[in-house]
């Protein structure tokens, strides 16, 4: 099963987001930061297109729910459109139908082939604590979205926070090699 591409389109105010493939937490960090600029710029509607998405996991709908908490904060419409049984199952289970409406559509009102670009692909970066700060931050969001969400997060939650001590301890101790090496 291939990895997720995200594909972008904008037209006037209006962005659309199409999913390919397996949304995972290898494409969330792109996303993410993707998300953190759009809601800058003037957007007046937001569209996530999950018609060919396979499947999503915890921190993808993390990065998606960020997306929603920025968005609903700047008064602007989320619509995820052809998500299929399974895919709203786990969005709306994890409270996220506060932050979307949910639609289908037979067509796009995107020509994809000549008005994408596609969201970079970070699964070869080599910033561990970026990465986790981004797992973490999601799963924050799924928790800030709906409480009931944190008994099903609770463990993936501290995991994360402690090995972002770790992470940055040993990035400490690497820098403080790095100044006696000098």
């Amino acid at each position: 099963m291939s990895e997720a591409q995200i594909l972008v389109a904008t037209n006037n105010e209006i962005v659309q987001i199409r999913v390919t493939g397996r949304a995972t937490f290898q494409c969330s960090q792109s996303l993410r930061d993707f998300c953190v600029n759009i809601v800058v710029t003037p957007v007046s509607k937001i569209i996530i297109d999950l018609s060919e998405c396979v499947t999503m996991d915890s921190t993808f709908m993390g990065v998606l729910a960020m997306l929603g908490l920025r968005a609903k904060a700047k008064g602007i419409p989320v619509e995820v459109v052809n998500a299929d049984k399974s895919q709203k199952g786990l969005l709306t289970g994890l409270g996220l139908g506060k932050l979307f409406g949910f639609t289908q559509t037979a067509n796009s009102e995107v020509n994809w082939e000549t008005l994408c670009a596609a969201v970079a692909d970070d699964s070869d970066s080599n910033n561990q604590l970026e990465k986790a700060q981004t797992i973490l931050d999601a799963h924050e969001s799924l928790v800030k979205v709906d409480f009931n969400n944190f008994p099903k997060f609770k463990n993936v939650l501290e995991f994360l926070k402690e090995d972002i001590q770790r992470l940055k301890r040993a990035n400490s101790q690497r820098k403080g090699q790095d100044t006696k090496d000098a």
